[in-house]
């Protein structure tokens, strides 16, 4: 409707959100189990930091997310709060340890979005509907640091999931002596239709050594991401300095 640069920018978004969808049903399927909602305040998760109580205009989108929208017309910067612990920024893999503010660029192509250190944020390829194919790989980003994760996975349609017809997937991200091991472990009789699993690690300064299942497994290196196709896994150890910028 309106042309270029809006076409271009807002299919960009949309492709965003089928990529997140592993992560996005996830976080529905927890609102249906506890009633916490998918986009939640700040005060929510950090109780303690009064400086979260009246923010209104960041919010936390699942688990490991956290979202700066912009609001003022014509802006291309705004500060952002990040709260206690360590933040990656999810575009460029820069760290940052909070409390603290800071001040982001926010062009229209580019939503200031933070990972939580410790996260594991699955991702299909990019599809223009649900359905077109089967999401293969399902690409594991993963950000340094220690925390816990959920991947919960089923048919999409029907009811199966009531009679155990599901996968819950528990990522667990911990500091080892030389780097970090990423566990995996799963419940439930469903068996997804993807058979390739990538690894995606953020936030190192090297092409790290990767070893799957106690396997060296080769990594690809770019922009400052390390990629493995893992397949499923139990353990992937991950040895690699930490970024200079840490």
């Amino acid at each position: 409707m309106h042309g270029e640069p809006c076409e271009s920018l807002n299919r960009a978004a949309i492709e965003l959100r089928y990529r997140m969808l592993p992560y996005i049903y996830t976080a529905f399927w927890q609102c249906s189990q506890t009633g916490l909602p998918m986009m939640r305040p700040l005060f929510l998760a950090f109780l303690d930091d009064p400086s979260t109580y009246a923010m209104d205009d960041e919010f936390l989108f699942g688990d490991a997310l956290l979202v700066a929208p912009v609001l003022e017309e014509g802006a291309t910067r705004r500060s952002v709060y990040l709260p206690a612990g360590r933040w990656y920024d999810f575009w460029s893999g820069q760290a940052h340890d909070g409390p603290v503010t800071i001040t982001v660029d926010a062009p229209l192509e580019r939503l200031p979005l933070f990972a939580r250190a410790g996260s594991v944020i699955p991702n299909w390829p990019v599809m223009q509907y649900v359905g077109e194919r089967v999401p293969d790989p399902l690409t594991l980003h993963v950000f340094p640091g220690r925390g816990d994760s959920l991947l919960y996975e089923d048919e999409g349609d029907g009811w199966a999931h009531k009679e155990g017809v599901f996968r819950l997937s528990r990522f667990a991200v911990e500091p080892t002596a030389d780097g970090w091991a990423i566990r995996w472990g799963r419940e439930g009789a469903f068996r997804p239709p993807y058979s390739g699993v990538e690894v995606a690690i953020h936030g190192l300064a090297a092409r790290p050594e990767v070893r799957v299942d106690g396997r060296a497994a080769e990594c690809t290196w770019e922009d400052g991401v390390a990629r493995v196709a893992a397949g499923t896994f139990e353990a992937c150890e991950v040895v690699a300095p930490p970024r200079s910028d840490i």
